[in-house]
């Protein structure tokens, strides 16, 4: 049997990545940092100094970052990943502080709410998971999006309430006090949710095209309380007694009236007819959503008034007690309800490209918008007092263009002429008849301008249409929204986030408004690979021209993290003689770094790379390029000492050095290899006193070839055997020549590929060549005769690279498939696989002893894996590899499946709710198919431990008590007679498990170890995969924990839900049912004493705070001011789908 070990290469670097171009940026509140998702890190960057503050990963983690989220703590970053998980962090600790499992895909959109204990995910298997941080575990599961989820939004309860006095008599019916969520999809649709309910309430179907972007902010331009849109002295109360005389004068619409006839009303009596525009103009909360047209659509979300909830409350008694079902009554009560968000129209945006994304700033006053081009344009929202004199003017000329249409009617007629009464008749239906998206489109461009110039557009725009009613009284897009700034960056952008102006001093110099506020920084990911910092300049020579003649302010960059990383795919990477540098080249960059620290220590500029080398002494690099050039760098200064433009007149794809220093050889497009001699040219007089030289390249010989060259390769004859020193070239046709080196002459051919060899080496003896092809296989040959050792199936993609590790026949090899594998070339086994790239890996490269390997790719990473002293085991290697692709399978399984189990209903309705007999808007959330089925692997191997140990001590007990009976039967003298004949022996005492005694753990414990282990998310799928007898020894160790009060809440959680789950076989067992009396006795007890506390603690709470109310004088409560005013039974209500720590409303079987 063979002893051939093998050690573990791990990784020690991610070198030359800031930020994921797939994947967001955010930022805390007060702009001191910024995250970003970096392939599968999130890199916390410090924005003031530039530098890396924290790099945040799991060691086992593969997936890549693609939505982060800080929360409002500015401390807890939320991290979605392609894999569907989610990950918490803490910034300050720079740790991990939860994992949770939920979705199928990858993870697009995070939010959090207000308070921080609730953070809702949007994935791309088009579910919606509300989790619950405390407990982490989810809350619920939200379905009806048809496509991938974009992004969402919470409302917060505050902004539902209603500002007149009485709106919260209404109760529940009002929805005051309730979360909703928004989101948006790629189906084209916005979802309003009722978390509390937990389903959807509203549907929003304005949009014609995938929806892409959709964000949040409070209206700075909404009316202040107590001031109308006509004037003050339109209040609130007002309003709400004009819609209470709506919803009288139109039942069962409650909130809306009878469209008033143009013309008929004025100035003084406008309170009446915009009753309802006052309510969405007083509403606290604007969404803004952009798509795949050049569109900035603006939405309202509405605050509920006293008659509205009034009416909505009446109506779902009515239903109720019409339908007799609760299902019925709750979607027949949402029906008649007004909506919770209004369209208010859309602002034009200058890129006409599709919308990428949408950021608001914390109070709601900027906004930043960019499409898939070069520039973000930053809209302000309008002061109120600016609001409000838009809206004057718009109802003004309606007013006036209404006048002078009925003034030409009535002339017409007077005159008698029909035709033209019939043909204006003709064109006001025509009017009438535009289509909406069109209506909006021009009524937010003529609204959008801030001139009087345009009013005669706007009167087009209105002609034929009633805007003297309650539509002219509604604030539109462009009244509230106008173009402020337009940032332009370099390379295209790819996110965005807005920082306060006080977190940049730069920032603090940029133009500010009207009123004097200052606009906000503005961080941009751009595409190529930085992150890039801009304050608003209104400079002159920065302005932005606008299309209509006139200009909006420019920008000005401040600065940039765009130092260590590569701007575009590394195409090459190369290891330093001492193995401690590693060079990497793309595509204008040639960058060089530390390989033991990973700090950058070098940039140089250069062509667009293919292929580099150092040269004999690490002090110098050869690189070539696309554009056929050979070109010498020294390393020390940076500098580019030569440039051979003309070396060859196709791309250079391959180079390599002479194993005895003293030669090159290039192969290229145009069908050539070029052998060049380095010459150590001194460079000047002060150089030859230092005993400094530089290297110059002079072309020799020129081999043509019948094809283009894919790869070059020398082997490792020294100085001694320069005659046996062979050329291999690797040609388009799939085959590799092998030439004598000093005569060039024909040595052999290597065929069998079926596609060209992209990359080959020769191991350090020259008697191995291994060849990797487009064919996805890498060939192992011996030089002696060319004869094939075998033929090995490396990637799912095709093979890019492959390098032999020092003196040895181990190999690695990279592929497009984003693997890179080792491999044992003497036994054809795959050693281990190294992964973490996201993308191709164009390049690895092997320090000369082995210690450390380099790999680069598409993903503009390079990683950099140190060799550890961790031993592989090729036969467990071969089972994890084994066990992944199971994994894999049931995963794409799942994903190629519908992820409800049911049938999505095809047409929802538009005010959310579903058809009857549909399938369920929100289910339970399960975590992942092959983490359940590890955990419940883990937690059955630990309930295994408990029935052994279960059924040792009962056989001990049944023999001691049988020893006990015999011994008593006998008379005296034959009890005697047995002790000392040692025939009444007591039974031994079972041992515990090797495992137990060495744990120092009982089995119930190892059961509770093992329970805690697993994941929240995945801890009720687990329990499903266990078979009844371990479920129900699962219960009984569980029990063991309540009786002794070891976590009650936890214990008495799994015990309910698995009892749930299996109560038809336990109330069959008379056995059962008495274990189930005791076990409800007990939990009764342990939950009666957890309450006890619960409620003491509270009321001494509620006390320090009245006393430090009092103390202050200011008669606030405080953490707990919610509660004060609230009574018990209120208290004690909690709303559906949200979980509290209630046991008072917990009922045992």
């Amino acid at each position: 049997m063979s002893t051939k070990t093998y050690l573990r290469y791990k990784q020690e670097h991610v070198l030359g990545l800031i930020a994921s171009p797939s994947c967001n940026i955010a930022a805390d509140s007060a702009g001191r940092f910024a995250a970003s998702g970096t392939l599968e890190r999130v890199q916390v960057w410090n924005v003031r100094r530039g530098l890396l503050h924290a790099s945040l990963a799991e060691e086992r983690c593969e997936a890549a970052v693609t939505y982060v989220c800080m929360g409002n703590d500015d401390d807890t970053v939320a991290a979605g990943y392609a894999d569907g998980s989610i990950r918490l962090w803490s910034v300050s600790r720079k740790a991990l502080i939860t994992r949770l499992q939920g979705h199928k895909r990858g993870v697009s959109a995070l939010v959090f709410d207000a308070e921080g204990d609730t953070l809702v995910s949007g994935s791309q298997d088009t579910t919606i998971v509300v989790w619950d941080l405390t407990a982490q575990a989810g809350v619920c599961r939200l379905r009806g999006h048809k496509d991938e989820v974009t992004a969402l939004v919470l409302v917060d309860p505050a902004y539902l309430r209603d500002a007149a006095a009485g709106a919260s008599s209404a109760g529940s019916a009002g929805f005051a006090g309730r979360p909703l969520l928004v989101s948006a999809s790629k189906d084209t649709l916005l979802k309003v949710w009722d978390l509390a309910e937990q389903t959807c309430v509203q549907t929003m179907v304005g949009h014609r095209s995938e929806v892409w972007a959709l964000a949040g902010a409070p209206a700075i331009g909404a009316a202040p309380a107590g001031e109308g849109l006509l004037g003050a002295g339109v209040g609130g109360a007002q309003a709400a007694s004009s819609v209470a005389a709506g919803a009288s004068a139109a039942p069962g619409r409650p909130g809306k009236r009878p469209r008033p006839v143009a013309g008929e009303e004025d100035e003084a009596s406008g309170s009446a007819s915009s009753a309802e525009a006052l309510d969405v103009a007083t509403s606290g909360l604007r969404l803004l959503s952009g798509s795949a047209d050049a569109m900035l659509r603006t939405f309202a979300v509405r605050r509920r008034s006293a008659a509205e909830a009034a009416a909505a409350a009446i109506a779902e008694r009515e239903a109720a007690a019409a339908a007799g079902d609760a299902g019925v009554a709750a979607m027949a009560a949402r029906a008649v309800q007004p909506p919770f968000v209004d369209a208010m129209g859309s602002v034009a945006r200058l890129d006409s490209g599709r919308c990428q994304g949408i950021v608001t700033s914390k109070d709601g006053r900027w906004a930043a918008v960019y499409g898939r081009g070069k520039t973000l344009e930053l809209y302000q929202a309008r002061p109120w007092a600016e609001v409000k004199r838009r809206v004057q003017r718009r109802r003004r000329r309606a007013r006036e263009r209404a006048r002078r249409a009925e003034r030409e009617r009535e002339a017409a007629m007077a005159d008698g002429d029909v035709a033209d009464e019939r043909n204006a008749k003709r064109g006001k239906r025509a009017a009438a008849s535009i289509g909406t998206s069109e209506f909006d489109k021009r009524r937010a461009d003529a609204a959008g301008s801030g001139s009087d110039d345009d009013d005669d557009d706007e009167e087009e725009a209105g002609e034929g249409t009633d805007l003297a009613g309650e539509e002219s009284a509604r604030p539109i897009a462009g009244d509230e929204w106008g173009l402020f700034a337009v940032v332009r960056c370099p390379n295209k952008v790819r996110s965005a986030v807005l920082l306060p102006p006080d977190a940049v001093p730069g920032a603090r110099s940029a133009t500010a408004t009207a009123d004097g506020a200052l606009p906000p920084a503005v961080l941009v990911c751009t595409g190529d690979n930085q992150l890039e910092l801009h304050c608003v300049d209104d400079a002159e020579a920065r302005r932005t021209a606008l299309p209509d003649g006139t200009s909006v302010a420019g920008s000005r960059r401040l600065g940039a993290i765009s130092a260590s990383g590569h701007r575009k795919d590394v195409r090459a990477v190369a290891m330093g003689p001492d193995g401690a540098l590693v060079l990497t080249a793309g595509e204008g960059q040639l960058k060089l770094w530390n390989g033991v620290t990973g700090a950058s220590l070098r940039t140089m500029e250069c062509g667009f790379a293919l292929c580099v080398e150092f040269l004999p002494g690490g002090q110098h690099a050869v690189v070539g390029t696309k554009e056929g050039a050979v070109q010498v760098f020294d390393l020390a200064s940076g500098d580019m000492i030569e440039d051979h433009q003309d070396a060859h007149e196709g791309a250079v794809y391959a180079l390599d050095v002479r194993a005895d220093g003293r030669g090159v050889a290039t192969g290229s497009a145009d069908k050539a290899v070029k052998l060049w001699e380095i010459d150590t040219a001194t460079a000047g007089s002060a150089a030859v006193a230092a005993g400094a030289a530089r290297p110059s390249l002079v072309h020799a010989r020129t081999l043509r070839m019948p094809d283009e060259v894919l790869a070059v390769r020398y082997s490792h004859h020294g100085e001694a055997d320069a005659s046996r020193r062979l050329l291999a070239v690797s040609l388009l046709d799939s085959t590799v020549k092998v030439f004598f080196e000093d005569t060039l002459k024909f040595f052999i051919s290597l065929y069998g590929h079926r596609l060209p060899v992209t990359s080959m080496d020769i191991s350090a003896d020259s008697t191995l060549i291994a060849t990797a092809s487009a064919d996805k296989n890498v060939k192992l040959w011996g030089l002696d005769f060319g004869d094939c050792h075998r033929s090995l199936f490396a990637h799912d993609d095709a093979v890019t690279s492959v390098r032999f590790i020092g003196k040895t026949h181990l190999f690695f090899t990279a592929g497009k498939d984003g693997r890179v594998r080792h491999w044992d070339g003497d036994r054809f086994v795959q050693i281990h696989e190294c992964t973490g790239h996201t993308g191709a890996v164009w390049g690895v490269a092997v320090a000369p002893k082995g210690l450390m390997m380099a790999s680069a790719g598409a993903d503009r990473s390079v990683r950099v894996w140190q060799r550890s002293d961790e031993q592989v085991f090729l036969e467990e290697e071969r089972e994890a590899r084994a066990g992944a692709a199971m994994d894999a399978e049931i995963a794409g399984r799942a994903n190629n499946s519908d992820p409800f189990g049911e049938a999505v209903p095809e047409a929802p309705s538009q005010d959310g709710a579903p058809s009857i007999g549909a399938a369920p808007e929100s289910t339970a959330v399960g975590g992942g198919s092959a983490a359940s089925v590890s955990a419940a692997d883990r937690l059955l191997g630990a309930i295994s431990l408990a029935v052994e140990a279960r059924e040792a001590w009962t056989e001990y007990e049944r023999d001691l008590e049988s020893a006990v009976r015999d011994t008593a039967a006998g008379t005296l003298e034959e009890r005697a007679a047995m002790r000392s004949t040692g025939e009444a022996v007591r039974p031994l005492v079972p041992p515990p498990a090797p495992k137990l005694e060495l744990l120092k753990r009982t089995p119930a414990e190892m059961v509770l170890d093992a329970l805690r282990a697993v994941p929240p998310a995945d801890r009720e799928q687990a329990i499903l995969l266990l078979p009844f007898n371990a479920a129900l020894e699962l219960v009984r160790c569980l029990h063991r924990h309540v009786r002794r009060g070891v976590d009650v809440e936890l214990c008495s959680r799994y015990i309910l839900f698995t009892v749930r789950l299996h109560y038809t076989q336990l109330v069959a067992s008379p056995s059962s049912r008495a274990e189930l009396g005791a076990i409800r006795a007990s939990i009764r007890a342990r939950v009666g004493e957890l309450r006890d506390i619960f409620g003491y603690t509270r009321a001494g709470l509620r006390f320090l705070d009245r006393a430090a109310a009092s103390a202050s004088g200011d008669g606030q409560a405080g953490f707990l001011a919610g509660d004060a005013d609230k009574g018990d039974d209120e208290q004690a209500a909690p709303a559906k789908g949200v979980r509290f720590g209630r046991f008072r409303d917990v009922k045992l079987f």
